[in-house]
């Protein structure tokens, strides 16, 4: 028979395993939803497969505390298949689509400054601005398959992506060395008030 605490234990990991592969069956909902979206046929086919990376998207951003601190590995994943890319002359499992080696770099470069960006998530509490750029993100990954057909898209798509984690970035950033300057002042007046209460006591 188990122990009390060995039986939390146990359930506590299996409730993180089932967790896991919940946020997992969702991304994929949401690459498939992306991709079916933009190549279905008939019509009525894609407005389906769209419904289903909206929901997928939304059920993700409900998640998102817990599959932020997870983007990192996801986007370094990506940031080698767009490198693998420079010398395949081909985005990766898209064989049928070519891309330069210019462009490859280029969104190597990209992908690999979103990785460091999303690498502050670990760090931090998200909030509204946090989850308004995974969202951008989210939608990036839903929109690749169509954007990677069109060189300028998939520019608008890493560069929107990239430009809403810096912004995340900084928001955090400045707001942190607000927090800091006002608990600074905070103290400096209480040690003023310490001492003008000194003599008098």
């Amino acid at each position: 028979m188990r122990r009390p605490d060995q039986a939390s234990w146990t359930d506590v990991r299996w409730s993180e395993v089932g967790m896991t592969l919940y946020v997992l069956g969702l991304f994929v909902l949401l690459l498939f939803g992306g991709v079916g979206a933009f190549q279905a046929r008939p019509f009525h086919a894609r407005l389906l497969w769209g419904a289903f990376a909206v929901i997928a998207t939304i059920l993700l951003m409900v998640e998102a505390s817990r599959w932020a601190q997870a983007l990192s590995w996801v986007l370094l994943f990506a940031t080698s298949n767009a490198s693998s890319s420079i010398f395949t002359g081909h985005i990766i499992n898209m064989p049928e689509q070519p891309i330069s080696r210019m462009n490859a770099l280029a969104l190597t470069l990209v992908l690999a400054a979103m990785t460091a960006l999303s690498f502050t998530f670990l760090k931090r509490k998200l909030n509204r601005v946090d989850r308004i750029a995974l969202l951008i993100v989210l939608a990036s990954i839903a929109f690749f398959p169509w954007a990677a057909t069109y060189e300028w898209v998939l520019y608008v798509v890493s560069g929107s992506s990239l430009c809403s984690l810096l912004v995340a970035w900084a928001y955090n950033r400045i707001r942190r060395r607000g927090h800091h300057h006002q608990s600074a002042l905070v103290s400096h007046n209480d040690q003023l008030s310490s001492i003008r209460q000194g003599p008098s006591e």
